[in-house]
């Protein structure tokens, strides 16, 4: 993880919450932009000090190391897991490089749910401590939100049958637990309440095929198989491989969750964020959070010392704690390859090139001169600089440097068509590859000269996912 995070180079995502929390305000970080990003702020408020104190952007990825590695040490320390399922899980993809080296407010999840883990068996008897853990992870993201919500609900059915024999001072408690959380899940509502002039995410899908197409193969895609939004480049029996797999261990996933009466945690966590991911917006990246929740649950039942449930099913009797133990092996081992290939990408290739052009710039001593960039994309090269260098960028101010997902952004107007940037006459034009082919950004600028290719692709698992290139263009002077 320590050798990837001194080589990998932030992209958009990444630089836009270090950008949000050293140009905006806290006050306006929270009534104002987070409803434009669709996300609770506890990342964006880790990152406020170290970015309005001025440490270089790549703290960044240290930070998220260092929780990365927290998350890994509750893991080893405290899950009920064999030695050898021990071993392997810090080297699976999510934990070893895209909740840990890309910095992202999904690296607090690991662990926070681990922690949440700890001491859910003895979530009646510490209600404060679990009180607490459940309030942070619903503060990391929507997702972990959601994820909250689930635990909590299950806690609540289970409590029911028991209320009547709880002292008056425990049942105080639980009020106020869940108290706690409804008064934060109405601070959450306030706080993201989509604003009408949303450019993204604002849209809701019902087609039942395409809820239940994306649902499927989502969970696959969390645990062996890598078909969500892929153009699939594998052989046709690596594809059948590892969906027999992902069928299989889901399959049996279930059948231990039902013995031992953890299946309701696991639908309860799950299926809201299916909900999400098919109804409202699904990406890539959230995969790992449906990696992370059937660990948390596997992590509840190995530790639930209740006796299992009978069931009469012969393939059901096979699933004991060695076979999902073998489950996991299969899993671990197809992560630990993604982990491989990503490691070596990532090493000796540009995941982003935007800190190559932030580099050019410093070292050509071109900061001063007027510089026009397109496309989002091209924020992603602000984090390196005290302040916004690109002169269509906030009408040309020196902060903020974020990109607004506004309908009424105007830097938005003015980084989408290339004559409208070649009217204003910039000293230097880049253009960003990220929606389109980088070839297309190679083209003929009439009075400008090509000055270099900055190539970057983001990688995710094991394939070139999407380009994350720039081209840098200068102003031939006459």
């Amino acid at each position: 993880m320590f050798i990837l995070a001194l080589k990998h180079e932030p992209w958009f995502d990444e630089g836009q919450a270090w950008l949000l929390a050293r140009d905006a305000s806290l006050t306006d970080l929270i009534w104002k932009y987070l409803r434009y990003e669709g996300s609770t702020g506890l990342w964006h408020l880790l990152l406020i000090p170290p970015a309005k104190l001025g440490l270089p952007y790549h703290s960044i990825n240290y930070i998220s190391i260092a929780i990365a590695i927290a998350g890994v040490y509750v893991f080893l320390k405290y899950s009920p897991f064999p030695p050898v399922i021990k071993t392997i899980f810090p080297f699976t993809y999510f934990i070893f490089y895209q909740y840990a080296v890309v910095a992202r407010s999904y690296v607090l999840m690991p662990l926070l749910l681990f922690s949440i883990a700890v001491i859910y068996k003895d979530r009646y008897s510490k209600p404060g401590w679990f009180t607490l853990l459940i309030l942070l992870l619903a503060n990391t993201n929507l997702h972990g939100f959601l994820i909250s919500a689930g635990i909590l609900g299950v806690n609540f059915i289970e409590l029911i049958p028991k209320w009547k024999d709880l002292s008056k001072s425990y049942r105080v408690k639980q009020v106020l637990l869940y108290s706690a959380f409804v008064l934060m899940a109405l601070f959450t509502v306030a706080m993201l309440w989509p604003p009408e002039d949303l450019e993204v995410g604002k849209d809701f899908n019902f087609n039942i095929l395409y809820i239940l197409e994306t649902s499927a193969i989502t969970l696959l895609d969390s645990l062996t198989t890598n078909m969500l939004f892929q153009r699939l480049p594998y052989e046709l029996y690596y594809i059948i491989f590892t969906i027999v797999i992902a069928v299989l261990v889901l399959a049996m996933s279930l059948v231990w969750f039902k013995s031992k009466k953890t299946l309701l945690l696991y639908a309860a966590t799950t299926i809201p964020l299916l909900a999400l991911f098919t109804i409202k917006y699904v990406s890539v990246w959230h995969e790992g959070i449906l990696f992370l929740v059937w660990i948390f649950v596997l992590w509840i039942s190995f530790e639930n010392k209740t006796d299992r449930i009978v069931i009469n099913n012969k393939f059901a009797k096979l699933i004991n704690k060695f076979a999902i133990c073998m489950a996991l092996m299969f899993v671990f081992v197809i992560q630990v390859y993604w982990s491989c290939y990503v490691f070596e990408y990532d090493y000796f290739y540009n995941y982003s090139a935007s800190r190559d052009v932030a580099d050019y710039i410093k070292e050509n001593n071109l900061e001063g001169k007027i510089i026009c960039a397109t496309g989002f994309h091209s924020v992603s090269i602000l984090p390196y600089f005290k302040e916004n260098i690109l002169s269509n960028y906030s009408n040309g101010q020196k902060k903020p440097s974020f990109w607004l997902w506004s309908t009424n952004n105007e830097t938005a107007r003015y980084t989408t068509e290339l004559n409208d940037i070649i009217k204003m006459k910039p000293d230097l034009i880049i253009l960003s590859a990220k929606m389109e082919p980088l070839e297309n950004c190679i083209i003929n600028i009439p009075g400008y000269k090509r000055l270099r290719v900055f190539e970057g692709y983001i990688c995710w698992k094991d394939v070139l996912y999407e380009e994350d290139a720039f081209v840098l263009y200068e102003k031939i002077n006459r």
